[in-house]
């Protein structure tokens, strides 16, 4: 926004940006001095002051997830016994950019208690943002069985299964 602010220091010092969601993909470029300091220079003929540019470029930073642009899905809605379906979600922000390291939380709903499932891990994939987990149906009673994620605690997204004897 072409604003200007001034940062002096009396020692080296780390400065430290806040960046807000507003500035993002903006150019942000630092003018830094150096000057001699004349308390610490004594016997020396002071530095005039130079002065250099760095420049920050800014990227968008994952957010909150989005109920709108969170996808869940599965390949496969009914399994006979000692198959297996596969959940994958697809986390995003509301700028559309992929949300790593969300907190989700599983919850299943049983139709009836009788049939046996194997539930695998909820696991990270190395694509950005996409989550999978593998559901195995061992049989014994046909059931349905609703898969509820939430989201970084603030929505829900659920997937049903049928095991089919």
């Amino acid at each position: 926004d072409n604003s200007q602010h001034i940062l002096k220091r009396e020692k080296p010092c780390e400065h430290k940006f806040n960046i807000q969601k507003e500035h993002r993909g903006s150019k942000i470029k630092l003018e830094i001095y150096n000057e001699t300091d004349m308390a610490s220079a004594s016997g020396y003929t002071p530095v005039p002051s130079v002065s250099e540019f760095q420049y920050i470029e800014t990227e968008t930073i994952s957010n909150t997830p989005s109920p709108d642009l969170t996808v869940m899905s599965i390949d496969k809605s009914v399994l006979s016994p000692g198959e297996s379906a596969t959940i994958t979600t697809i986390v995003k922000d509301i700028d559309g950019n992929p949300v790593n390291e969300v907190h989700i939380n599983k919850t299943v709903a049983r139709e009836n208690l009788k049939g046996l499932w194997d539930y695998g891990p909820l696991k990270k994939e190395n694509v950005p943002g996409k989550y999978t987990q593998v559901i195995t149906y061992r049989g014994h009673s046909n059931e349905r069985i609703d898969i509820s994620f939430k989201y970084a605690m603030s929505f829900t997204k659920e997937i049903s299964i049928r095991g089919r004897l």
